[in-house]
């Protein structure tokens, strides 16, 4: 996560994933002192026994006041490829979370 507010902001991320996946932990706070400072976040998505294989969609959303954000960018990791950085398109309320999607 990186702090795209001008100064100090908090926030609760969490993945939307299919029913019958499991996400661990179920949410995550951050906390950043200064704008454009960064904090990794990490959750292990799990599908359900007998998933058929393809696309699903898992959001990240952050929840910060009032406010609800679920666009912006992520570095994908995964133990057996080198990093990458996906970008989904722009939305009109998007600051900073995720919309990455896993093959089961």
């Amino acid at each position: 996560m990186i702090n795209g507010g001008k100064g100090p902001a908090e926030g609760i991320v969490s993945l939307e994933a299919p029913a019958g996946w499991t996400v661990a932990p179920p949410s995550a706070t951050v906390s950043f002192a200064r704008e454009d400072e960064a904090q990794p976040v990490r959750f292990t998505v799990t599908p359900p026994r007998g998933a058929k294989p393809g696309s699903y969609a898992v959001r990240a959303a952050v929840a910060s006041g009032a406010d609800r954000f679920m666009n912006g960018y992520q570095v994908v990791e995964y133990p057996h490829t080198r990093d990458g950085t996906s970008s989904p398109p722009p939305s009109p309320r998007s600051r900073s979370s995720t919309s990455p999607s896993r093959r089961a």
